[in-house]
């Protein structure tokens, strides 16, 4: 049924996308909240596209030339109710912003503020959802310099000093070392 209209909702390198009943909670508010801007603004905005594939600790974001929405899959899992009300509604007013100044005023500013309160929300310009489950853990592979302490690298610079290419430390300026790699 909603296939075709929610082509993008697998994040890249996740095995669980968006299941169909939020696919279609989250395709709903969105309408609503172009149609609330529509009835309060007199205007005719139309309902922009939108994906559940922004990753790392961002809720939403508003690509405003494109008409575009990205939302994060794994805070809307862990936070349905709120996300839906308050972050949606706050990607819809960047839009709403976008449509009525076109970037001629700042991103959260009163006119933003003014929106989020004509839609009855918040006018908090972040989340405070819980992100310690995203965020990502120390790079694996520790290498050494003349400083003390250590530095750590990825897994694909890792991959590059061991093909040949030669990193420096910032502070000392000399080669770095392999030293050993994190269990």
């Amino acid at each position: 049924m909603f296939i075709s209209q929610f082509r993008n909702i697998y994040r890249r390198g996740s095995t669980q996308p968006l299941d169909e009943t939020l696919c279609a909670e989250l395709d709903a508010r969105v309408r609503g909240f172009i149609a609330l801007a529509n009835a309060t603004y007199d205007t005719c905005l139309a309902v922009p596209s939108w994906d559940a594939r922004l990753r790392g600790a961002l809720a939403g974001k508003a690509h405003l030339q494109r008409g575009h929405l990205q939302f994060n899959a794994s805070l809307l899992r862990a936070n349905q109710e709120h996300f839906l009300l308050q972050t949606v509604g706050h990607e819809v007013a960047h839009l709403v912003v976008w449509a009525r100044y076109r970037g001629r005023v700042k991103p959260h500013g009163a006119e933003w503020k003014a929106v989020m309160r004509d839609f009855g929300l918040e006018t908090c310009a972040t989340h405070d959802y819980d992100v310690s489950m995203l965020r990502r853990t120390r790079s694996p592979f520790v290498y050494r310099c003349a400083c003390p302490g250590d530095l750590y690298l990825g897994r694909v610079r890792h991959q590059r000093v061991a093909r040949g290419v030669t990193y420096f430390c910032r502070r000392c300026r000399t080669p770095i070392a392999f030293s050993h790699q994190c269990a």
